[in-house]
């Protein structure tokens, strides 16, 4: 779920970062195949960074998929809506991985940050799309 929200990448995209994509030093990761078959660069927090190296120091794999099941076969899509679902009945409130992502644009929005940028970051090929992000602070 960090990954998600410090990154702003959709759940589609997550699933299919592989260990080479990520850039430890600079932080950020290449997302390959985004929305539109576009590439684009995503970047986190050195917290994040901290928490996806402790997650890769438990595995015992050498398997690209950044991302896998405790059984070594990489995330899938499905699952990551099973596993919101879970966490929707847990807090009491609708959670969708969307949601983080609409969560990130409208922090980032309320700090500040250009329109351009955030459409720029999410991936979005319309400005449109991502002024509904600006509009909701």
């Amino acid at each position: 779920m960090e990954a998600l929200y410090a990154t702003g990448a959709r759940a589609s995209e997550l699933i299919s970062i592989r260990r080479e994509d990520v850039n430890w030093e600079d932080r950020f990761i290449r997302i390959r195949k985004g929305k539109g078959k576009r590439e684009r660069l995503v970047f986190f927090s050195s917290e994040c960074g901290e928490r996806l190296k402790a997650y890769l120091a438990t595995r015992e794999d050498e398997k690209s998929s950044l991302f896998l099941y405790s059984n070594g076969r990489p995330l899938r899509y499905h699952n990551i809506k099973i596993y919101f679902r879970k966490c929707q009945d847990s807090l009491g409130f609708m959670v969708t991985a969307h949601r983080i992502r609409h969560t990130l644009a409208v922090e980032l929005a309320s700090k500040g940050m250009d329109i351009n940028e955030i459409r720029a970051l999410l991936g979005h090929e319309n400005l449109k799309y991502a002024k509904t992000y600006a509009q909701a602070h």
